[in-house]
């Protein structure tokens, strides 16, 4: 799938595209090489001749025979046959293994692109739950206090809050509300959202340009999901008409 990406043009190096896929008959030729890499020496099939002398007859007359002094004859072109042969079953079966492991490869890399990509308002999202959990959690210590102090009468009143825990407070107390569980803004939940559905990403912008992670798991998956119906492994009735209209399918 590697053909399918052009790193070196900026606007769309995540851009997967089906159509540099290699063909058959290039992968065919990529595959004869590699097994050819290190092949099996074979002494039948070895371009060196049976130089030997064959047995023939013992009287001394024999040094005077053509016929007894022939070498051993083979038939390379038998030899070669097989030879071929087996590497062509070696071929067609590393083809086969690659098509029924592509849609594995891919879905590493989709997990791989979100892993890497910066998720615009993670951090905030992250820095919000943070501080909801911490008032939630003295609002729970102040509910105590105030069971202690009625129970209690001659316990002193509380510490007055220092600078440092006002502006905790203020700080708190401005950051936006929303209203969700802190589950529906977990980053990694819209992530798998919005790629399950084929729903565009939000991506930051940061000072130096870098490459689109999110972008490419989104095609990836596109990619993904197109082998899973070639193979049969889910049916267009179960994928979204928004998936199915982005779905990238390589039949062979």
């Amino acid at each position: 799938t590697e053909w399918c990406y052009n790193y070196h043009d900026p606007p769309t190096a995540y851009h997967c595209t089906t159509s540099a896929y290699p063909t058959p008959a290039e992968q065919h030729r990529f595959l004869k090489a590699y097994v050819q890499h290190r092949p099996q020496f074979t002494p039948s099939a070895s371009s060196t001749p049976k130089t030997g002398a064959s047995p023939g007859p013992s009287s001394s007359i024999s040094s005077f025979m053509l016929d007894s002094r022939m070498p051993h004859v083979v038939n390379y072109a038998e030899e070669e046959r097989k030879r071929e042969e087996q590497m062509e079953g070696e071929i067609q079966r590393l083809m086969r293994e690659t098509r029924l492991w592509r849609v594995a490869n891919s879905a590493q890399w989709v997990a791989w692109g979100v892993v890497q990509a910066k998720v615009g308002g993670m951090d905030e999202a992250l820095r919000t739950a943070k501080g909801e959990n911490e008032d939630d959690n003295e609002g729970d210590g102040a509910g105590e206090q105030g069971q202690d102090e009625d129970t209690t009468p001659t316990q002193s009143p509380a510490p007055k809050p220092s600078d440092d825990q006002n502006a905790l407070s203020a700080a708190g107390a401005a950051a936006p509300q929303h209203g969700h569980s802190h589950e529906d803004k977990r980053p990694e939940g819209l992530v798998a959202e919005a790629l399950s559905s084929g729903h565009e990403l939000p991506h930051e912008e940061d000072e130096e340009e870098e490459f689109d992670y999110l972008g490419y798991a989104q095609e990836r998956a596109m990619f993904f999901w197109g082998d899973c119906l070639a193979l049969g492994i889910v049916k267009e009735g179960d994928l979204p008409k928004e998936v199915l209209g982005k779905v990238k399918r390589v039949e062979y």
